[in-house]
């Protein structure tokens, strides 16, 4: 066999550094979301900087299996469950997630090994307080139970901009101060693309039935032909606002 052309040893290695499970497809991962996604390079890089660089490149082994899960199920005829909570206590999610995917040790090994504190990144993770307690764990719970069970499913909640409340003791007291776990930025945050699609649907929804609705009104009144002359001056106003997919 011939040699392998620039260009296909640069698609193996971009793939490799995004999905690849590796001790060096993960260094080279880590290296490039330190460059290009916290524009940092390793001897300036704080330890939120290497934090983030890391979450991004255990959520690109995860984005890799999520995706072919998804092809997957959307070849057969298969159903899954939505859970839909108003609460979700997740945890902190970098540790759980190496573990899902077998590499908590290399990583850590390595990481230590490049001279970093391992206990302090794990400390550095703000844990979303999404809910009161019991029956935000009981969802999460729930979620993993699912994944274990290999039933396709996915979880449903508010982002909320604050958790729960942060705690601190002082002189034997107990401090609660706003949870702002959102200051440093969210590396797990979900597909806002998703969102974004379902209130566009949402809106154009909303906008049809006001629309079914005026109408209906109207000629409870006046006749069809006094309401559709009312109707089309109003949609052509109104058009360049209308929502748009």
């Amino acid at each position: 066999m011939g040699k392998k052309s620039d260009k296909q040893e640069q698609t193996q290695d971009v793939w490799g550094s995004r999905r690849g499970l590796s001790l060096g497809a993960l260094k080279r991962g880590f290296i490039d979301h330190l460059r290009y996604t916290q524009g940092r390079i390793p001897r300036i890089a704080t330890l939120n900087d290497k934090y983030m660089a890391l979450a991004y490149t255990v959520k690109d082994r995860l984005l890799h299996r999520w995706i072919q899960s998804g092809e997957t199920y959307l070849k057969g005829d298969h159903r899954a469950v939505s859970y839909l909570s108003a609460e979700f206590l997740l945890g902190p999610q970098l540790a759980n997630n190496l573990i899902n995917l077998g590499i908590y040790d290399e990583v850590r090994e390595a990481f230590e090994a490049s001279g970093g504190d391992w206990n302090a990144l794990l400390e550095h993770e703000p844990e979303p307080g999404l809910g009161n307690g019991g029956l935000g764990r009981l969802a999460a719970c729930f979620l993993d139970s699912l994944a274990t069970l290999q039933i396709p499913s996915i979880g449903y909640g508010i982002r909320y901009e604050f958790g729960i409340f942060r705690q601190s003791i002082l002189g034997g007291e107990q401090i609660e101060t706003t949870d702002k776990w959102l200051y440093l930025g969210n590396p797990w945050k979900s597909f806002l693309r998703l969102i974004i699609d379902f209130w566009k649907r949402f809106e154009r929804s909303t906008w049809a039935v006001s629309r079914l609705t005026g109408w209906q009104s109207c000629t409870r009144n006046y006749s069809k032909s006094t309401c559709s002359a009312t109707f089309t001056n109003s949609f052509r106003k109104s058009s360049a606002t209308k929502p748009t997919a």
